[in-house]
């Protein structure tokens, strides 16, 4: 799991040939319990790693708290369909140190992507208040958007190089959007028991990742500038990269 999410196993790096590697086929349990995951509220996805391990399952730790910022983002750089990646986003910058367990690159180290128009990214996420609903079920909510939507419905696969391929936002890459999905709280009542059970869905923000961040109220200026910082907005990578710099103290010299 750990790996998926870092970008790699078999549903990141195998594309079908013939009856070989069918997706459907390899990742059946991804459908198979995708009812569990609109019924049952999920805890982390370390299968109990962080307990022998702390840390482990670095992707959605932060300083050993889980997404300090309450969002959680994907990024993708290929697919193993047919069809294009959509291209949402533009990769700027990455501070790889606090990615380190998904990189593995134990020294401080940071690098500037120089994207072209070839490059393709597409990156997606969620966003959730500490204490709500939301947060009661953000790892139900990963379940849908990386194993249902991006991965086993548009087959988009591999991680920004770097940088985890799903993880706290702390640790992905400067880009210029996101797109967002927010969970529909839902209930079902069995009329014979009075039993309760959960049935969650989810639906498009209606907006980008940072524009539905930056409306949740409980977030203080200090956070959203954090996400801003990370979410910077179309064209805005030349800007992010020289300030991404002038902290490291490098100044950008023009051509």
């Amino acid at each position: 799991m750990k790996s998926f999410f870092d970008g790699a196993t078999e549903w990141n790096d195998y594309v079908q040939e013939g009856d070989s590697h069918v997706l459907s086929e390899d990742a059946k349990v991804i459908n198979d319990n995708y009812p569990t995951a609109k019924t049952v509220a999920y805890k982390a996805p370390d299968g109990g790693a962080n307990e022998k391990y702390p840390g482990y399952h670095s992707n959605f730790l932060f300083y050993g708290e889980e997404c300090r910022l309450g969002v959680i983002e994907c990024c993708y750089k290929d697919t193993r369909l047919t069809d294009t990646l959509i291209d949402n986003a533009e990769m700027c910058a990455l501070d790889m140190t606090p990615a380190k367990r998904s990189n593995h690159i134990k020294s401080k180290s940071w690098t500037v992507y120089e994207a072209t128009a070839d490059d393709k990214t597409y990156c997606t996420g969620f966003a959730y208040e500490r204490n709500s609903f939301e947060e009661k079920v953000m790892f139900n909510t990963l379940y849908h958007v990386a194993f249902k939507e991006m991965l086993m419905t548009k087959g988009y696969v591999k991680n920004i190089p770097g940088a985890p391929m799903c993880g706290c936002i702390e640790q992905m890459p400067i880009i210029t959007n996101a797109a967002c999905t927010k969970v529909v709280e839902g209930y079902i009542i069995d009329e014979t028991t009075g039993k309760i059970t959960l049935n969650l869905n989810w639906e498009d923000c209606g907006e980008g990742l940072y524009e539905y961040y930056s409306k949740l109220e409980s977030k203080t200026s200090t956070e959203d500038n954090f996400v801003r910082e990370k979410i910077v907005g179309d064209d805005k990578c030349y800007e992010a990269v020289t300030a991404f710099m002038n902290e490291k103290m490098y100044i950008r010299m023009e051509e």
